[in-house]
């Protein structure tokens, strides 16, 4: 008995697994064949993506140093408020034994 070639031999039963990975590739190879053929619209379509994927990390490192600016403003000027007492003005002392002519006087500098 000869042979039978592979192309005319019955179908093998092959599990779900191998069912799976065999559709994921043939979809994969539709997929690039579709891309190869339409090379501009491939680009545009790379470059979108490509602009668009950095665009939120980016807006949040923008927003996150200011806040963070910000919040150090804050904290700063709350430490300077509680940590400096409000100035009040307050009458000069003078000893009792002073009086204000003797240190107005010439003659006691």
């Amino acid at each position: 008995m000869r042979p039978v070639p592979e192309a005319l031999a019955p179908a093998r039963q092959t599990g779900p697994v191998a069912t799976w990975a065999l559709r994921h590739v043939s979809t994969l190879i539709g997929s690039l064949g579709r891309l190869a053929r339409q090379p501009f619209a491939t680009l545009m379509t790379v470059l979108v993506i490509a602009i668009t994927l950095p665009l939120p990390a980016a807006m949040h490192l923008v927003v996150e140093m200011h806040v963070r600016s910000a919040a150090a403003g804050t904290t700063r000027w709350i430490f300077q408020c509680t940590s400096t007492r409000p100035f009040r003005w307050r009458p000069p002392r003078i000893s009792a034994t002073s009086s204000r002519s003797a240190r107005m006087s010439p003659t006691s500098g």
